[in-house]
């Protein structure tokens, strides 16, 4: 019976700090930092086949999100995120001394995400979550001897999501997190003196650190 009684505290725990964290629908606007792998390269057989890699200078990132917490440590919304990342290097295999880029690759990301938020105390919480979409990545990249990638591809796009949240009152939270996104390849245009020919940036790799701020449209009913 004891056990009985002890579950039901922390029943009754759990659901007052889920209360505390916020319910029903909200809106969320962030901002941070963010980081790409070198992503590969390749051009096809028309003026061809040629291969090699690009690297980025790290920027800032962006996301607006329209989500729902449910009375419950659920979270479900739906995310745009936006990162525009400066070139460093276009190394091609054929011309590695052409290696000095210009330009920049932007990501615009559409993501369902799915959030699991473990109750700390009254105001502060865990979260982990996921998110399926795509992403669209708009190329301007060029070399010294004017070889380019330009053109605008899409893909498939997956993020995974772990943070801290902390309840600002009852209608306003902040959001720290470290965010993990993968690109499936994407398709663009190849430009050089030779011709032109199709080219495709290969899987790309995100790593960002945001910080979102959170207003629930709703105020939640006082326990």
């Amino acid at each position: 019976m004891k056990r009985l009684y002890l579950l039901a505290a922390v029943a009754c725990c759990a659901a007052g700090a889920a209360k505390a964290q916020g319910e029903g629908p909200y809106i969320g606007l962030g901002g941070g930092w963010s980081s790409l792998d070198p992503v590969k390269f390749k051009v096809g057989a028309t003026v061809g086949p040629i291969s090699g890699k690009s690297s980025f200078r790290d920027d800032a990132t962006v996301n607006f999100s329209i989500g729902y917490r449910f009375d419950s440590p659920w979270r479900v919304e739906a995310e745009v995120k936006y990162a525009d990342f400066n070139a460093r290097h276009l190394a091609l295999s054929t011309l590695p001394a052409a290696a000095v880029a210009t330009g920049d690759l932007g990501v615009t990301s559409f993501f369902a995400d799915t959030f699991y938020d473990y109750p700390l105390s009254r105001h502060v919480a865990l979260t982990a979550g996921v998110g399926l979409g795509a992403a669209l990545a708009d190329a301007n990249l060029s070399d010294r001897v004017g070889d380019q990638i330009v053109h605008t591809g899409a893909g498939f796009s997956w993020q995974g999501i772990a943070g801290v949240i902390v309840a600002l009152s009852s209608r306003f939270q902040a959001q720290l997190d470290y965010r993990y996104q993968a690109i499936d390849s994407t398709g663009h245009q190849f430009i050089s003196l030779p011709g032109t020919g199709d080219a495709s940036l290969k899987s790309k790799r995100i790593q960002a650190a945001m910080l979102t701020l959170r207003w629930f449209v709703d105020t939640p009913d006082k326990p």
